[in-house]
């Protein structure tokens, strides 16, 4: 789920245009960086309240409805936060969930919130959300992002470079996850090294040739502070 920030200030002209622009053209990058075959996106708004602009979607049939819906984000209102986290829950828990997949929401504002977000961060995480990350771009609090983002298991980024947004988004330059690489030994035992991967940490490995038994593909996920996880 999208959680986008269509408050007054995103009006802002920041680097040549608006905060709302960038982050149109980031979230855009985002969605058409992700594997088309197994993700579904919601966008949802907020400013004052919250707009579900469009429900859970599968991207291999409705990618268009999905950057026409980021597109229609407007920049008028308050910024509350916890209103659109809870907009997301109840989307990304309803009846438009496929079943197996995580759940998880990307949160951008660039303004101080009202009401209590980081309680909302905590009942999605009750709810079943998996992560929720968060993303502060120029004049956004940034205890309460953090803070949002550590209730909700998710990854905090400061982006105060509005330039390098959409790279942030696409995965080209960083990501929104903090991993930093991922090695992968496909199941004939060949390595591959550094796996490129968008900017949720999703990675698509190339063509295989399944054996009879067992097949074993190994991933090794490095973060930005040097930690591993393997799968």
């Amino acid at each position: 789920a999208l959680v986008l920030d269509s408050s007054g200030s995103m009006g802002t002209i920041s680097s040549g245009k608006s905060r709302n622009a960038w982050l149109e053209e980031a979230s855009a990058a985002l969605v058409n960086a992700l594997p088309v075959g197994s993700t579904s996106v919601s966008v949802i708004d907020f400013d004052s309240d919250a707009l579900l602009l469009q429900g859970l979607t599968p991207l291999s049939s409705g990618s268009a409805a999905v950057l026409s819906a980021i597109t229609a984000i407007d920049a008028s209102g308050g910024t509350n936060i916890g209103a659109g986290i809870d907009r997301a829950s109840t989307e990304l828990t309803g009846p438009n969930h496929t079943d197996g997949r995580t759940q998880m929401m990307v949160v951008v504002s660039d303004g101080v919130s009202s009401g209590n977000p980081v309680a909302s961060a905590t009942a999605a995480l009750g709810l079943g959300i998996d992560a929720i990350h968060t993303v502060g771009i120029p004049g956004h609090d940034a205890v309460t992002m953090q803070n949002i983002a550590t209730a909700g298991n998710g990854i905090y980024t400061n982006a105060s470079d509005l330039t390098s947004l959409i790279d942030l988004f696409n995965g080209t330059a960083g990501n929104l996850v903090g991993i930093d690489y991922v090695d992968v030994t496909m199941n004939d035992g060949t390595f591959l090294s550094h796996i490129a991967i968008d900017g949720l940490g999703n990675f698509v490995l190339p063509d295989a040739t399944l054996f009879f038994g067992a097949n074993v593909f190994t991933a090794v996920a490095y973060d930005t502070l040097g930690n591993s996880a393997t799968a």
